[in-house]
């Protein structure tokens, strides 16, 4: 779990926890009932003019993830995700630890994503995050 000193997070235990933001939807599916803390990122743990993505979860004894809503700049989101997970890293993090796209359909910026995403890979890797997996409007994880 993150510390929050500026009351930026939740712990929630929901079986069904919905984030989101402009018509996109982050769900995790929780039948057991575990601790998921949810964190605003943007705006509130980080509060600088850096890029930042909107929210983190840290799921009690199992993961850490980042969650990026975005329009139809999924290459972008992919920046913001990674300057996060760099600033993150300094927090002692689960060992899996995943980041996620929430965005609208964009099938033009396909190629432009594939060939970021292999930009950005070796950083991704250097902070121990997985690359991004992205979804259109609405994505679900069971924990």
């Amino acid at each position: 779990m993150i510390a929050d000193p500026n009351n930026c997070c939740e712990i929630r235990n929901d079986p069904l926890i919905v984030c989101g933001e402009k018509k996109r939807e982050f769900c995790v599916k929780n039948p057991g009932k575990l601790d998921v803390q949810v964190c605003r990122v943007d705006g509130c743990i980080l509060t600088g003019d850096e890029k930042k993505c909107d929210i983190s979860l840290c799921v009690a004894g199992g993961f850490f993830a980042l969650v990026e809503f975005k329009g139809t700049d999924v290459v972008y989101a992919l920046e913001q995700l990674i300057v996060t997970a760099e600033q993150l890293s300094k927090f002692d993090l689960p060992l899996e630890r995943r980041t996620y796209i929430v965005g609208a359909p964009a099938p033009k910026a396909n190629t432009r994503y594939q060939k970021k995403l292999k930009a950005l890979r070796s950083r991704y890797a250097a902070v121990g995050f997985a690359l991004p997996k992205k979804a259109n409007n609405r994505m679900e994880i069971v924990v």
